[in-house]
């Protein structure tokens, strides 16, 4: 894992831009804790060599670009509706029922709605079955849930199980 986390450590830098001690550092303990989560979830196989499981992978990727898709179009549609004379906003607090049940998956995707602009996640039920969420545009709540459902969660999901 030492080889793999320098190589993150490395990328990290990179993308930063700045290649001073404290960023190596950074880099270097979010790769490894990176890795260390992978193999603890089952996405890398301890076995003597490097084992990534390629579909996970690509999954995590997938993710990634949809979260990224996500955060663009809630952008430019949070700024279309900020910058219109008379802004037409519909605001709601979905109940969103949850298919997962881990700690890990149920505050990934928790976080992934909070990150994404016009969304806020507020509260998850004391059994851990319903997430709250606030939203600014809300046309239609079936489908605004099934979006939430078949986006973040499914995805999140689909990476970590």
């Amino acid at each position: 894992m030492i080889f793999w986390s320098i190589l993150l450590m490395i990328l990290w830098c990179w993308l930063n831009g700045t290649w001073d001690v404290a960023n190596l550092a950074i880099g270097f303990a979010l790769g490894y804790g990176i890795l260390a989560l992978l193999r603890q979830r089952g996405v890398i196989e301890k076995q003597e060599k490097f084992v990534l499981k390629p579909l996970q992978i690509f999954k995590a990727l997938g993710l990634a670009l949809y979260f990224f898709w996500e955060l663009v179009v809630a952008n430019i549609i949070l700024a279309a509706s900020l910058l219109k004379p008379k802004s037409k906003l519909k605001p709601a607090i979905l109940a969103v029922p949850l298919d997962a049940k881990t700690d890990l998956e149920i505050v990934l995707t928790a976080t992934l709605i909070t990150l994404t602009p016009g969304t806020l996640s507020m509260h998850i039920s004391e059994d851990r079955s319903t997430i709250y969420i606030h939203t600014l545009h809300v046309d239609d709540e079936a489908k605004a849930v099934a979006a939430i459902k078949n986006g973040f969660e499914a995805r999140v999901l689909g990476v970590l199980r």
